[in-house]
């Protein structure tokens, strides 16, 4: 997820037609610092943005941050381009939010505070443990369609549900409770976790513009940095 920063030269007219007259490298190098240094601030920002926005379990996140600079040795500037943004294709959802819709016959895995570390709670601060990722549950495949078929009664099927998956040795399951809560869940002694909720088809998550937010701080900076730019230059030539 990236934001790329390119020119618009009718700004300083006067000024960059001077340096085009006299210099043939002095407007380029002009508007090459301009945009390396919206680059950077931007990068700046937007990692100090990530606390504002997000609880970090570690420096995963903010160490793929990242900027990129013009070119070296670009002479074009229509062609010039700087970036910053993450290398990490996941934030591009954070940024735009998005919609995710269930692909099977359940519901979208809703990761819980359990599924974090951080035990029976609302609402999740931190990411999930590597040992619950979806693709690490040994589940008990099966284990509640068989106690739906043998339970007689619908407050048994839990039951059921929990002795197949001991037997099997295994501890996470799926379960539908009678009132239509479904989920993935941890059997923990005497205990029951749900670490995914699959309750719902379609999840809708909210934007958290923690790049969008340095932009819109860094873009005004534009004149200002470009204006400097155009002076150095013009005194570098009137050095000579």
């Amino acid at each position: 997820m990236t934001d790329s920063f390119s020119m618009d030269m009718s700004i300083f007219k006067e000024d960059a037609r001077k340096l085009r007259l006299f210099s043939d490298k002095a407007l380029p190098a002009a508007v090459e610092y301009t945009l390396n240094e919206l680059a950077v601030q931007t990068w700046k920002r937007s990692k100090r943005n990530l606390k504002d926005n997000f609880t970090l379990r570690n420096t995963w996140t903010a160490r793929n941050m990242a900027f990129e600079k013009v070119a070296p040795g670009r002479r074009d500037i229509s062609r010039m381009k700087s970036m910053a943004g993450s290398r990490l294709e996941y934030m591009r959802e954070q940024q735009e939010g998005v919609t995710k819709s269930a692909r099977g016959k359940h519901g979208v895995p809703i990761p819980t505070t359990s599924a974090a570390g951080e035990g029976q709670g609302r609402t999740r601060r931190k990411r999930v443990l590597r040992k619950h990722y979806m693709s690490n549950l040994k589940m008990a495949q099966g284990a509640f369609v068989r106690a739906k078929r043998s339970a007689w009664s619908s407050k048994l099927v839990l039951p059921f549900v929990i002795a197949i998956a001991r037997k099997m040795r295994k501890r996470f399951i799926y379960w539908e409770s009678p009132r239509g809560k479904r989920g993935i869940f941890q059997i923990d002694g005497d205990r029951l976790n749900m670490i995914y909720d699959l309750s719902e088809k379609r999840v809708t998550s909210s934007p958290r513009p923690w790049l969008a937010d340095a932009t819109d701080k860094v873009t005004p900076m534009f004149r200002k940095l470009y204006g400097k730019a155009l002076f150095f230059q013009l005194r570098k030539l009137g050095a000579r």
